[in-house]
């Protein structure tokens, strides 16, 4: 099992050059993204890379594919969501687990178009806390996975539509 993840560090601006980070009113700040891969059978780092801030993590969604073997599981965020590098994974007969991208075309197994949250609607009617569903991904791509979806407890429903509400008051207050 194969986690995948990265995490930022604020650096002195004079590492800016090196490490360009985001822009702002006080210019050029330096920050860098740390790529970390971690086996956690054996809680080995087995990859560790350090970039610019600037470099996305989608960038490095193909990395992995060199490593893999023939029934590892890779867990990841959003932010390495790539339909060429699950294909790749799947092609090495191992296994990812990510998070469904909102907006990514999902297909029944026979082909017709899956309106997911209509899907969920009607199971969370039927009083069902999960689905489980076979399904081709992309418009495209049409890979063959496995879809899971838990319906979330109504305490964190609420926690988070409160700190939602809060980010929207503070946008506002921007404008």
């Amino acid at each position: 099992v194969l986690l995948e993840d990265s995490t930022c560090i604020n650096l002195p601006k004079n590492l800016a050059d090196f490490f360009p980070g985001a822009k702002n009113r006080h210019g050029q700040n330096a920050t860098a993204k740390i790529q970390f891969r971690m086996n956690l059978f054996n809680d080995l780092c087995t990859a560790i890379k350090l970039n610019s801030f600037k470099d996305s993590d989608a960038k490095h969604a193909p990395d992995i594919v060199t490593v893999l073997q023939k029934g590892d599981l890779v867990i990841r965020d959003l932010g390495y969501w790539s339909l060429k590098t699950f294909r790749a994974i799947a092609a090495k007969q191992a296994y990812f687990l990510t998070r469904y991208k909102f907006g990514t075309c999902l297909f029944r197994v026979s082909g017709e178009s899956l309106d997911l949250l209509k899907h969920l609607k009607k199971a969370h009617r039927n009083g069902q806390q999960t689905v489980q569903l076979d399904v081709l991904v992309g418009k495209k791509e049409q890979l063959p996975a496995r879809l899971i979806a838990i319906k979330t407890p109504q305490t964190e429903v609420l926690k988070r539509k409160k700190k939602a509400n809060r980010r929207e008051q503070t946008e506002k207050g921007k404008r």
